[in-house]
């Protein structure tokens, strides 16, 4: 349990960067997503709370989540779980793969897991982002990707 505390520690600084982030950026303000993406970190707890849902997940109804690195976190699960929200607002999937894209440009949007993001094992691998949305469509997404 001790060797766990200082990666523990370490991941809640970043998470703790990664609020404070989205606190300089007011609510109501018309452009949010870009100051989002202009103010947040690129740093490894950023990179893994903007891709969950699509890169990574950590929804409790499935049934090996969270707990196989690298694509199940077991350090973010818990610092999402511990604060009991994700810390950055996403209106769409799209909005958030587009963040991601931003964020990381290069990255690759998919990983090879097919429980990153449903339950048949077999959809994930027909989505393409920004083409195929299983949410309102985002124009920030640029379709081609």
């Amino acid at each position: 349990m001790l060797t766990a505390l200082p990666v523990v520690a370490w991941g809640e600084w970043q998470y703790q960067q990664v609020v404070q982030a989205v606190r300089q950026v007011p609510p109501n303000q018309h452009d949010r997503f870009l100051a989002l993406a202009n103010v947040l970190p690129r740093s490894y707890m950023t990179e893994r709370l903007v891709g969950i849902g699509f890169r990574y997940h950590l929804l409790a109804e499935y049934i090996y989540d969270g707990w196989r690195p690298p694509l199940h976190d077991p350090l973010v699960n818990v610092l999402v779980r511990w604060h009991g929200h994700h810390p950055i607002p996403f209106h769409s999937l799209n909005e958030q793969v587009a963040m991601y894209q931003q964020l990381f440009p290069g990255w690759p949007v998919k990983a090879d897991c097919v429980c990153a993001f449903t339950y048949d094992g077999r959809s994930y691998y027909r989505w393409r982002p920004g083409i195929d949305s299983w949410g309102p469509p985002d124009a920030a997404l640029n379709p081609r990707q």
